[in-house]
């Protein structure tokens, strides 16, 4: 039996999250747990994904350009994120991100931003 659920956050697909954004660059970032995907806009990272993840968008309508700034800008961010040491803890402000999603889904990952490198927070602790 196969059950399917809907919640707030499935609303909204990826698809339809991009539906109309003009994507300017995708690259494949390689990190320690496997490869990501980044993908900009103009603006900013407006998706990273592990390529092997079950909700992987597939493929992304947009040039492939890893000097992209944005994405360089994330690669950067990484790197850093995976030799960092307290007291060296990369900001997310580093990064433009430009998030797309339902309202729900935005209100999440700005939650997310508040969270101290390093640290976690159960689902009640976020004020959304």
């Amino acid at each position: 039996m196969t059950t399917t659920m809907t919640t707030k956050s499935s609303l909204t697909t990826i698809r339809q999250a991009f539906d109309g954004v003009p994507l300017v660059a995708q690259a494949v970032i390689d990190s320690p747990i496997g490869p990501l995907t980044a993908l900009a806009t103009a603006r900013g990272i407006a998706g990273l994904w592990f390529d092997d993840q079950t909700h992987h968008p597939g493929a992304l309508d947009a040039p492939v350009d890893p000097r992209n700034p944005h994405i360089v800008a994330m690669k950067r961010w990484l790197d850093i994120y995976w030799k960092a040491r307290p007291g060296r803890d990369p900001s997310p402000c580093e990064v433009p991100l430009d998030l797309h999603g339902s309202p729900f889904q935005r209100a999440v990952w700005k939650a997310l931003l508040t969270i101290p490198f390093g640290r976690t927070r159960s689902t009640a602790a976020i004020r959304i």
